[in-house]
């Protein structure tokens, strides 16, 4: 028996059992939205760079660019260091039982850059895969419903959150292992080569 589950072999007033459901929704509100940083993602490991004898150990992303973990100005915090478009961070994320599948579910990516140009835009960019269980992993290639829009530099080492991109509803179910890829899907001026631009981690809230 729990809030949101109560037994119907039990007399329970109409009224007390909806104001245990409101109860339940908002201590889930409570949670929301979900932070999940960058170094708590699944995809990545370590690897031996023989070439760079100063730093002969990296964390890196499996995927595309193969991002490292790097810190971000001798602060003692890292992140997802993007050095070109398309530069790609995964992650696979278990849809809990307390999600609110049917509902739009939000995701905005949390970022920073050493740039401090106002007018310099970066547009980040979220696919994802449902795999239930007993269904095979496959790349995460379905784009969200509404995609996330270009968002501005806010100055150097600023964190930056994106306007939110959403995964309407119906489309995943409690269970799911969801594959998530954030890529940094296009610039203006901005120039990952050249700027640090560091990805922090993704915000899900699925309250719609």
């Amino acid at each position: 028996m729990s809030i949101g589950n109560l037994p119907d072999d039990v007399e329970i007033n109409q009224s007390l059992r909806d104001w245990l459901g409101t109860l339940r929704q908002q201590i889930i509100r409570a949670t929301r939205p979900l932070y999940i940083p960058v170094n708590h993602f699944s995809g990545y490991y370590r690897i031996v760079d023989a070439a760079d004898a100063t730093q002969d150990e990296q964390l890196q992303f499996a995927g595309t660019g193969n991002p490292v973990l790097q810190e971000i100005n001798s602060l003692g915090i890292i992140g997802a260091r993007i050095e070109a478009v398309d530069d790609a961070c995964n992650h696979l994320f278990y849809v809990p039982k307390y999600f609110n599948v049917d509902t739009n579910i939000k995701f905005e990516v949390v970022w920073c850059t050493n740039n401090n140009t106002t007018t310099n835009t970066a547009t980040w960019k979220v696919l994802y895969n449902a795999a239930a269980a007993g269904e095979a992993l496959a790349a995460a290639g379905t784009a969200l419903d509404l995609a996330i829009t270009a968002d501005n530099v806010l100055g150097t080492y600023k964190v930056a959150v994106t306007p939110y991109g959403l995964l309407y509803g119906g489309n995943i179910e409690h269970g799911d292992m969801l594959h998530l890829k954030v890529s940094l899907g296009a610039v203006s001026v901005l120039n990952p080569a050249v700027d640090q631009v560091f990805l922090l981690g993704i915000l899900i809230n699925d309250e719609g």
